[in-house]
């Protein structure tokens, strides 16, 4: 059940970067984003041989896609509030 859970955060997570496009090599591009938008494919399509050392690397590097994801969020709160 967990590693269910973990594959569809990964599914999730691949989804927003391929809506989020072009934009997010823009602001993070030392985030692999070409891999993540490849990870979710592979997950929809080879569920049945999913290696999980591969997931287990996955959530290793998870610690990098959180801290672009705060400055990302950090810089849209400043677009949203202008300065005096």
């Amino acid at each position: 059940m967990v590693y269910d859970a973990v594959r569809m955060c990964f599914l999730e997570i691949s989804e927003a970067a391929i809506k989020l496009g072009a934009l997010a090599e823009m602001h993070e591009p030392q985030i692999p984003w070409s891999a993540i938008r490849g990870f979710g494919n592979h997950l929809r399509h080879t569920y049945d041989e999913m290696d999980f050392r591969a997931v287990e690397r996955a959530v290793s590097d998870l610690d990098r896609l959180d801290a672009a994801c705060e400055r990302a969020m950090a810089m849209l709160e400043q677009d949203t509030h202008p300065r005096p």
